[in-house]
């Protein structure tokens, strides 16, 4: 296996419909070796088993079948790929020091200035890490994300 090859999971819903074309491209490219996950058991289950480069997680995520979610689920609650971040970030030290060197990334539709809390403790994502998804989203525009999103993260 080629070292240079950045190990990516992308948790987000809409992988098999909206996002079909950007998911087929990772797939295709041979920079990347890419997990998916559509919910946030998915994702949390993931990155228990295994070490990644970047991660890219979505806020509007279904939980998943799992009763650890319950706790967030209030008043509509519905940004499960936040309570993942928070998740993996709260138990880091216990669940997820195989992360250390990890990137994170979010790639939502949500305004950042309508989720303050990923710029806070426990997560602290930099905001150069947060991309907004929209409809004219090209491949290349989502490529340079990651790459940008891998750099900034080596950086550190």
């Amino acid at each position: 296996m080629n070292e240079d090859i950045i190990k990516l999971l992308w948790v987000d819903n809409d992988l098999y419909h909206d996002l079909t074309e950007l998911r087929i491209t990772l797939l295709l490219s041979d920079d990347f070796e890419t997990d998916f996950a559509l919910n946030a058991t998915e994702g949390f289950n993931l990155l228990r088993q295994n070490t990644y480069d970047l991660v890219v997680v979505d806020l509007r995520l279904p939980p998943g079948p799992h009763n650890d979610w319950a706790k967030y689920q209030n008043n509509g609650f519905e940004e499960y790929g936040y309570a993942l971040l928070k998740e993996v970030h709260e138990r880091r030290d216990l669940l997820f020091s195989h992360l250390k060197d990890t990137c994170f990334g979010v790639y939502s539709i949500d305004d950042p200035n309508d989720v303050p809390q990923l710029f806070e403790s426990p997560i602290w994502l930099p905001r150069q890490n947060y991309c907004r998804k929209t409809d004219q989203a090209s491949n290349d525009e989502f490529l340079d994300y990651l790459q940008k999103l891998l750099k900034s993260c080596r950086r550190r």
